[in-house]
């Protein structure tokens, strides 16, 4: 099982949210376990990828009830973490990372907390496999805001990060997503990420020696169906239909 953690400050901008929505789905058409948070525009990004492909995911809430969502709702996906019991060892783990932990409310304790179960699962002991999030950063490059608790736990734990409020993140995020996630000789999609545009006639991707003769990819807000000629060779166009 692999996994993947969506993050993100609640003031991400639609464009933002939605590239993010737009990963995400594919990284669930693919097989993965998406975690977030159900909070702002960021976390609501897998929500979204859900309602358009039913995948797994992990949905993580600082307390019952938050945002009308209880444990256990959208088939058993939103978690409430004091129900696993080991929401002591979580906290610990954040308030090592966290300047100023004495000084938070109750509250905002709780949704920091839950940070540690959107990185590194329900047994604390499960890293995702990449974390992707919309954050400002201060001057010296540091993501600011509660973002950072996840930010950090996923860095100190090996867990690639991808911020794309930074410029470059972007498309580091979708290299490390060719290089990682879909494997064409198995059927699973093609082997590079693509935000089409309605202008976009064809793409061209490394496909390897495919042996389907159809494909569907993510294509913004709707799938686009691309013809594969049988045992095309690698670096081919395939053409979309529009």
């Amino acid at each position: 099982m692999r996994y993947f953690t969506v993050v993100g400050s609640r003031k991400t901008p639609a464009k933002e949210a939605k590239i993010l929505r737009d990963f995400s789905e594919q990284l669930l058409r693919a097989g993965w376990t998406g975690r977030s948070g159900l909070s702002g525009e960021a976390d609501l990004a897998l929500n979204r990828a859900l309602d358009r492909y039913d995948g797994l995911a992990e949905l993580y809430i600082p307390w019952d009830r938050f945002n009308d969502y209880t444990h256990g709702a959208l088939d058993g996906r939103v978690i409430y973490p004091k129900r696993l019991g080991n929401d002591a060892k979580a906290s610990a783990m954040v308030a090592e990372l966290h300047p100023v932990w004495e000084r938070l409310s109750r509250g905002d304790k709780a949704l920091h907390t839950r940070n540690a179960y959107q990185v590194l699962g329900k047994d604390l002991a499960t890293p995702s496999d990449v974390l992707m999030c919309w954050a400002p950063v201060n001057r010296a490059g540091q993501v600011r805001g509660g973002t950072a608790t996840a930010y950090n736990l996923a860095d100190q734990h090996g867990v690639p990060v991808f911020n794309i409020a930074v410029p470059g993140q972007l498309d580091a995020l979708d290299t490390w997503i060719e290089s990682n996630v879909n494997d064409v000789s198995k059927g699973r999609g093609i082997s590079k990420s693509i935000i089409f545009t309605d202008d976009t006639p064809y793409i061209t991707v490394p496909i390897g020696m495919y042996t389907g003769n159809l494909q569907s990819v993510v294509r913004g807000d709707l799938f686009a169906r691309i013809e594969v000629e049988h045992n095309q060779p690698s670096g081919s166009n395939i053409f979309v239909n529009h």
